[in-house]
């Protein structure tokens, strides 16, 4: 290719070819997924179709992961902990505008450090392997304790979007708010 990625411009940022390296603005992070290749995530609708206009196809290959990604995020003072019982990765060198690819019980995932203080972690994996790694980080502290929480994002399809949740571990439980906290271990 004779472009310099240098000289792109994704809504106002420049793509940054360095490990762990995160560039972000309000709406947009731009995570360093591996010698010039980015994983990018974005609350603007159509910067993909900015991306599109800014790409040649003959010079890059451009992807829409966004229906094929399970997203979760974890905040609070023992998130690097979690992480590190499944992850060979030292989160402590992790700092805030980091990510790193790497597994977590076996499974790959994408961790982005959104902020040091408290920690707060948002998790990218394979749709197929989201409930896995969700329940693989979030479960209670200790059993018997009701300090669980799942944090839903949703994406695709038409809204409003409805929430039916329930449990065969607890057939007594049901919500239908998108986020639900204070729950035991169990399925959900």
């Amino acid at each position: 290719s004779t472009v310099w990625f240098e000289n792109i411009d994704i809504d106002g940022l420049k793509l940054k070819n360095e490990a762990l390296s995160v560039v972000n603005n309000d709406n947009t992070r731009i995570l360093w997924n591996g010698p010039k290749n980015w994983f990018l995530t974005s609350t603007k609708k159509d910067l993909l179709k900015d991306i599109e206009k800014i790409f040649n196809e003959n010079n890059f290959a451009v992807t829409n992961l966004s229906h094929s990604r399970a997203i979760i995020e974890i905040e609070g003072q023992d998130v690097k902990e979690v992480l590190k019982k499944g992850c060979p990765f030292n989160f402590d060198s992790l700092k805030k505008d980091n990510s790193i690819n790497s597994i977590y019980n076996g499974i790959s995932f994408t961790a982005d450090l959104l902020n040091d203080n408290p920690a707060k972690v948002r998790l990218f994996t394979l749709r197929s392997f989201g409930e896995s790694l969700y329940h693989s980080v979030t479960d209670a502290s200790c059993s018997g304790n009701n300090d669980g929480a799942v944090d839903l994002n949703v994406t695709g399809g038409t809204q409003p979007y409805n929430y039916a949740w329930s449990s065969p571990s607890f057939p007594w439980f049901s919500d239908t708010t998108e986020d639900i906290n204070n729950i035991f271990p169990g399925l959900y």
